[in-house]
């Protein structure tokens, strides 16, 4: 029955994201500066995407990729599909926060940690990273 509550736990939260420009992964600067514009406690992959400052094209496919995830039960799959997200971007902060999440949910206290700095390193305004974080 655990195993089944962790598992809504994850289909309840929303998915994560990755942020490309056209052509490629964002700059440091580049995200740092979309960073800094969207200070938010949005945990909807949706209005988080859109303020990566995409082209329609890639917040699409961004938002379909973290719809999937959303929709997944298996926590140790979703887990390994966060990280693999934030890793082909390298700077989608939601993917990182939401890798967090389920290494929470999977008691992995030092990996969701590590997730949820990297949230931070890449927007240090997102609030719910900072607010998991705490809770550690």
């Amino acid at each position: 029955k655990k195993a089944a509550e962790a598992s809504d736990e994850v289909l309840v939260a929303s998915a994560p994201q990755e942020s490309k420009a056209e052509g490629g992964t964002l700059s440091a600067s580049s995200r740092q500066a979309n960073s800094a514009a969207f200070e938010n406690d949005s945990t909807d992959f949706d209005t988080v995407i859109s303020s990566y400052g995409l082209s329609k094209s890639d917040e699409d496919d961004l938002k379909a990729k973290h719809r999937k995830l959303a929709k997944m039960g298996n926590n140790a799959a979703a887990y390994r599909e966060y990280s693999k997200l934030f890793d082909e971007s390298g700077n989608d902060y939601f993917a990182a926060y939401k890798a967090g999440e389920v290494a929470r949910i999977l008691k992995k206290k030092s990996n969701a940690k590590m997730w949820y700095n990297k949230a931070l390193e890449i927007n240090p305004n997102y609030a719910p990273a900072k607010k998991a974080l705490s809770k550690l």
